[in-house]
């Protein structure tokens, strides 16, 4: 992720899709990846949470 948000401070265009599990068993992940999603928007990185 830090290597992401270097990369746009550079200029690159740069650009997360994480996945976003419905079940409780995946609540984990899913607070990581609210973390990475949070990160990535502060950083100025579009970031979006696939749909399926």
């Amino acid at each position: 992720m830090n290597e992401l948000a270097k990369a746009r401070l550079r200029g690159v265009e740069a650009r997360a899709i994480l996945d976003y599990q419905k079940s409780s068993y995946k609540l984990s992940a899913d607070e990581a990846n609210f973390e990475a999603f949070n990160f990535f928007k502060n950083n100025g990185i579009e970031v979006y949470f696939d749909s399926v």
